[in-house]
């Protein structure tokens, strides 16, 4: 060997000359690899997405970072020589490709290996219009490949603008407007005295600290097609197919306080909250609230707490709870064709579908005078959904209750109490999560309780009186002569 190379190598440790023949190789090599760039203009990108779709977004406020794959299917580099938005500059999506930032909306020089990937972040943040209509905005974000092809990747928001409440303590007689959702950052609070009204179609959006407080009156009167809608303002997804929205905890929930009665809910949809409502301590001979073809949905504490109050419930949904899905201690309640069932699907714990007592965790005193289901369903996971404690030392204070015309997931019991009631068993044709149709879909979170036509539900309401039966279901369905169980009527699968 002759020239610079062999004379530097005789005056270099074994080491470093070892090193220096890597990095010649390393060099050489890329050197190579940059030579194997694909120049074949067939090549295409393959994309983990066939669309970004960002759904309904809150206007003016940055939506979830979403993100998807880019992949690189051939045998060769591909070299992308320009990442750019079709909108440019001026547009309502944010991105980073591959952990560079599209400033001013585009970015050049991209390779991606062979058989390899790269990552796109991206997010909107449309700007608020001051409109009641929901508006839709599109791009594309393009690829131009160093063969001249340009390949895209639609991408697609809706712009909701929303009635942002934050402190707000409402002090007199207020409606609130479907227009717009109402977007509450802390708390909303009904003062002693006052009355809230929310119409049909109203959607409140409550952030993660957020609750509605009520020591006065709160009147939400939804229709069927226009529930009154209670949820957590996160609008993304959480992860693939899992919305933000079908998540527990996304917001505190509803409190009526101990001044607080005559409320109404009724077709209102209640939902992914910690506590779903808690009713505090107050005078039992008043009504304190009445809830009517309501849903009350996967809270990860209790669903609906009830403390020494009166209060009515009919035709709803009451169901999937980390906590208990109705728990009560003490007062006088009714519940008139409710599903009540805890199949929660979240680590953590799962309570159970009803517990009711006398005495509250301290050991004080708390006489339970009333508490009825009839043509009610209860069932849930676990063998026995249903747990009544009467207190062990005030042994003459009332506990009374009566389960009538009811399918129940617990052992099977006679005696005073429990009247004309079916039980929830292995041994039926359907049981537990089988009673409801179509079954629970555990991937997305999606649990339909609306009947299967073996369930024991079917046909066996007590329609002896009318205050039992409510003409229609939860959905606006007409009952037949034969009314089922629970809220929802069946109703055979269309062809």
């Amino acid at each position: 060997m002759t020239g610079i190379f062999p004379n530097i190598l005789r005056h270099m440790s074994k080491p470093i000359a070892t090193m220096l023949f890597v990095a010649i190789g390393l060099f050489f090599l890329a050197s190579c690899e940059r030579d194997e760039i694909s120049a074949d203009a067939s090549v295409r990108l393959a994309f983990s997405v066939e669309k970004v779709d960002f759904d309904t977004i809150i206007a003016g406020q940055p939506s979830n970072t979403y993100y998807f794959m880019v992949y690189n299917r051939s045998n060769k580099d591909v070299q992308i020589d320009r990442i750019y938005l079709q909108s440019g500059s001026n547009n309502n999506f944010k991105v980073n490709a591959d952990g560079i930032s599209l400033m001013g909306g585009s970015a050049t020089d991209f390779l991606i290996p062979a058989e390899d990937s790269i990552r796109i972040f991206l997010f909107a943040n449309v700007p608020d219009t001051d409109s009641d209509t929901p508006i839709t905005v599109e791009d594309a974000l393009m690829f131009q490949l160093s063969t001249g092809v340009v390949q895209q990747m639609p991408i697609k928001a809706c712009s909701q603008c929303v009635v942002r409440l934050e402190k707000k303590r409402i002090t007199g007689t207020e409606s609130f407007s479907p227009n717009r959702p109402y977007q509450i950052i802390d708390s909303l609070v009904v003062e002693q005295g006052a009355v809230l009204n929310i119409p049909a179609g109203t959607k409140l959006l409550f952030g993660a600290n957020a609750s509605l407080i009520v020591h006065g009156t709160l009147n939400a009167s939804g229709t069927y097609t226009h529930p009154v809608v209670f949820r957590g303002d996160r609008l993304g997804e959480m992860f693939s197919n899992q919305p933000y929205d079908r998540i527990p905890a996304q917001w505190v929930g509803i409190r009526f306080t101990e001044k607080s009665y005559g409320n109404t809910l009724n077709s209102c949809d209640i939902h992914s909250a910690q506590n779903g409502i808690v009713c505090d301590s107050s005078d039992v001979s008043i009504l304190k609230l009445s809830v009517e073809n309501t849903i009350l949905h996967n809270m990860s504490k209790n669903c609906l707490t009830l403390k020494m109050s009166q209060v009515y419930v009919g035709n709803s949904q009451i169901t999937n709870a980390g906590g208990n899905c109705v728990d009560i201690c003490g007062g006088r309640y009714q519940f008139i064709h409710c599903t009540i069932a805890n199949f929660y699907a979240f680590v953590g714990g799962r309570g159970i579908a009803l517990n009711y007592t006398n005495q509250d965790a301290g050991g004080s005193r708390m006489p339970l005078y009333q508490c009825d289901f009839i043509n009610c369903i209860v069932t849930g996971y676990s063998a026995d959904e249903i747990m009544g404690h009467a207190s062990e030392r005030y042994t003459d204070d009332a506990f009374v209750f009566l389960f009538r015309n009811c399918l129940l997931n617990t052992p099977e019991v006679e005696g005073d109490g429990v009247i004309n009631c079916f039980w929830d068993k292995k041994s039926n044709d359907v049981y537990k999560e089988t009673n409801f149709f179509p079954e629970f879909d555990l991937n997305q979170l999606i649990f339909t309780f609306t009947l299967s036509e073996k369930s024991l539900a079917v046909g066996h309401a007590d329609h002896s009186l009318p205050a039992y039966t409510y003409t229609y279901d939860i959905t606006g369905r007409l009952r037949d002569e034969n009314p089922d169980i629970g809220c929802y009527e069946y109703v055979a699968p269309s062809q």
